[in-house]
């Protein structure tokens, strides 16, 4: 399976131009806490304990996966694996996400790693939270807070109840995280053309990302029938 890792930490040195000393301080001890408790930090940005045991070379079926820099869409039917993919890839990629909390409060997420891995109705309960407590100025924050994370992992996109709102929040994301040149990963139980049929500007960001079909099983529904 390939490795994208060089690519990755080309752009992470992209990110570190400020020069700071505090972020060759800072920075080594993040990937030192990282390298100790990697599962404690992947839980706290978002990694359900259900998915933390699995690694990209669960997935060598699948061939070499694209570099995700472009973005990543994962579809499938339910039970096929793309959020034990999707954990696995981020697992994988965020030691490259560290910086420095006080170098731009826009890209704070938990400690030094600038990364979230969230559900999308979770998002969209998130961001509704943010406007009922703060107002427009809060809706607003918590987007540009989305769209300016390094990685960020949107898992089970169309599992939320669709809206107006919802169709044109999650494309603004995207339509920043694309500008931005920051990876992003969705993924979803439907195609970009079912998608199209109802939300066109979010299926045509998704669509201009590489794009990983798993086909098989439901792997649920097969550990029922065992037992």
């Amino acid at each position: 399976m390939e490795t994208f890792k060089p690519k990755l930490l080309e752009f992470s040195n992209q990110q570190k131009t400020e020069g700071s000393t505090i972020i060759s301080e800072e920075i080594p001890l993040a990937e030192e806490f990282y390298r100790a408790q990697p599962d404690f930090v992947l839980a706290a940005l978002g990694v359900k304990k259900r998915y933390l045991p699995w690694r990209l070379s669960d997935f060598q079926e699948i061939g070499s996966i694209p570099d995700i820099l472009q973005g990543l869409f994962i579809t499938g039917g339910p039970g096929t694996g793309k959020t034990s993919l999707a954990s696995a890839l981020f697992r994988d990629f965020l030691p490259y996400t560290i910086v420095p909390e006080h170098i731009d409060p826009r890209f704070k997420c938990d400690g030094a790693f600038s990364a979230i891995f969230i559900r999308v109705p979770w998002l969209f309960r998130e961001i509704r939270a943010a406007s009922q407590e703060k107002g427009a100025r809060g809706e607003t924050t918590c987007i540009e807070r989305y769209g300016r994370i390094r990685l960020a992992v949107f898992d089970d996109f169309g599992m939320e109840k669709q809206s107006e709102w919802t169709v044109s929040t999650f494309a603004d994301i995207l339509e920043e995280r694309e500008g931005e040149m920051l990876p992003t990963i969705v993924t979803s139980n439907l195609t970009v053309k079912e998608i199209w049929q109802v939300e066109p500007r979010v299926a045509s960001r998704l669509a201009g990302m590489r794009i990983l079909k798993l086909e098989g099983p439901d792997r649920r529904l097969g550990r029922c029938s065992s037992s």
